[in-house]
Formats: C-alpha cells, structure tokens, sequence
C-alpha cells in the first residue's frame, strides 16, 4: 500500500487481494454477473478447462461483490466459511482458488513495480499541494482509500465518499489519472 499525505490527510492506494481473487473467480467461472459496468479482468483469464458457473453462483457473486467492495476484510479463504449461505459459488471458488491466488500475487508484483519502479514520485502529495497553493489554505482532515483492480480500460468508480476504485489502465496515464482523481480530491478538501 502507498501512502501519500501529512498531519491533516491521507491517501493511501491499495490493490486488495480479495478483490482480484473475487474478479478471477467471476471471469474464470464466466459468471454472468450483473455488474457489467466492471469490465474483464487484464490480463484476461486462460479460458482453459469446462468450469463455468451457474445463473446461482452469479448472483451469489454479485451479492459478495457488493458487500466485499466497501471492506477491507477479505470474506473468503479455505474452509470457505464466509460462503455458507452460497452453496453454488462456494463450489466454484473452492476449485478456482488456488489459481486465483497464484494470478493475484502475478498482479501484485505488477502493481508494485508500477507504485514503485515506474518514477511515480509524490503524484498525489503534489496534487493536494498545488490545491493548497490555490486555495491559500490547508487541506481539512480528510482520507480517500483509492482501490486499483486490474480490469481492462482507464475507469474509475465512486464506492463512497473516501473510497474508490480505479483500474490499473488509468493508475499507469499520470495525466488521467490526476485529471480523474482531482475533482475527488476537490471535493474531499
């Protein structure tokens, strides 16, 4: 996780493991899910073996999907406990779970080169500066909690007030992703 802030604000960026795994297990499984606002995961899924959930699973998926976005507590993991109440996706993640995982790390690394090795720099420390100098006063308290998912295309989505979701596509373009985040920030400040 990377954190950028001072006394008075915080903006931290992460890239939960849950949700990687949740979005692998959706693409891997060929879910039918609902959200199709939340594009394909990249790099794709193999699309290798007969799995493929049920009309059940997708909306056990979709259920889990809205309750897990806005934690940061993974609600899964052998004995796949948290699924009791969903019988058909529990099945599905019990078999694609260990090549969730694996996938999930591959992201990590990659998220971690592009927080780290990419010459990111103090992108949104200067952004909420320069907003101080505009303003000529100090940010009040706030935190943003930005969540990158590795799903194809630059988006960017709201979960709440302090939280959103952005993919890696948009977390990689300095220029977009200032421009995207900005007016979330303003309106924090």
């Amino acid at each position: 996780m990377q954190v950028a802030g001072s006394p008075s604000w915080q903006i931290a960026i992460d890239q939960p493991q849950h949700l990687l795994i949740g979005l692998f297990i959706r693409d891997a499984a060929r879910l039918p899910s609902a959200h199709t606002w939340l594009p394909a995961i990249d790099p794709a899924v193999p699309r290798e073996g007969t799995i493929t959930g049920s009309a059940a699973a997708a909306e056990q998926w979709d259920r889990w999907w809205d309750r897990t976005v806005r934690s940061t507590t993974p609600l899964w993991g052998p004995p796949f406990e948290s699924l009791q109440e969903s019988p058909e996706l529990r099945e599905v993640v019990a078999t694609l779970f260990q090549q969730a995982v694996l996938w999930s790390h591959q992201r990590a690394q990659e998220h971690i080169a592009l927080m780290i090795d990419s010459g990111r720099g103090l992108v949104e420390t200067n952004l909420v500066a320069g907003m101080e100098r505009d303003r000529g006063e100090p940010a009040r308290p706030f935190h943003l909690r930005i969540s990158e998912v590795p799903c194809a295309g630059p988006h960017l989505w709201r979960v709440d007030e302090g939280h959103i979701l952005i993919t890696a596509d948009l977390l990689r373009d300095h220029d977009e992703y200032v421009r995207a985040i900005a007016p979330i920030v303003q309106a924090l400040f």
